[in-house]
């Protein structure tokens, strides 16, 4: 969650910036679950996180 944290203290300082870098990550997890169930876990777990469950806790989930 440390990006949520981050895109949340930056909110207050300023506006998002678009940049021409690309950045490459791994498809395994969308390819192993599939699309709309990854997307439904990374919104539970981001609710969690507002709702101020343990980060252990989201680890946990996020790695079943």
């Amino acid at each position: 969650m440390e990006d949520v944290e981050l895109c949340k203290q930056l909110k207050g300082i300023a506006k998002p910036a678009c940049l021409k870098s690309k950045v490459i990550t791994s498809a395994r997890r969308w390819q192993q679950h599939g699309t709309w169930r990854t997307i439904i876990l990374m919104w539970h777990l981001r609710f969690d996180y507002w709702r101020g469950v343990s980060t252990d806790n989201i680890k946990a989930r996020y790695y079943k």
